[in-house]
């Protein structure tokens, strides 16, 4: 049954405005404004407690960054199968990304990142 949204409950904790939720764009739409090479690292590491974690972390410009739920995405990650195509693909990609020398600085242009020629 469809009621237009309203399901007679009160509403549960605090609603914010969408326009609070994002920092005015001052940009050109449709531009990339920033971009960063980020390199991810499986990491096994031990606390203060001795308890050893698993997880992915991440460096980019020079600082390390954790998710707060590192660990549990870390353990639903599942291996893809080595003779798969998928894979085979993905190593064919990495070899040819390998090959390509990247640029130093990333030039500022604008690029239609929407695809729709706006």
């Amino acid at each position: 049954m469809n009621t237009g949204g309203n399901t007679g409950l009160r509403q549960v904790g605090t609603g914010f405005p969408t326009e609070q939720l994002t920092q005015a764009s001052t940009g050109r739409p449709g531009t990339v404004e920033h971009f960063a090479l980020a390199e991810t690292y499986a990491v096994q590491w031990v606390d203060q407690e001795g308890r050893s974690h698993k997880e992915l972390l991440h460096r980019i410009g020079g600082v390390w960054f954790k998710a707060p739920n590192g660990e549990n995405y870390a353990a639903t990650l599942r291996p893809i199968t080595a003779s798969g195509k998928l894979s085979q693909a993905l190593e064919e990609a990495r070899t040819a990304a390998q090959k390509k020398a990247a640029p130093i600085e990333i030039p500022k242009v604008d690029v239609d990142v929407t695809g729709d020629g706006g």
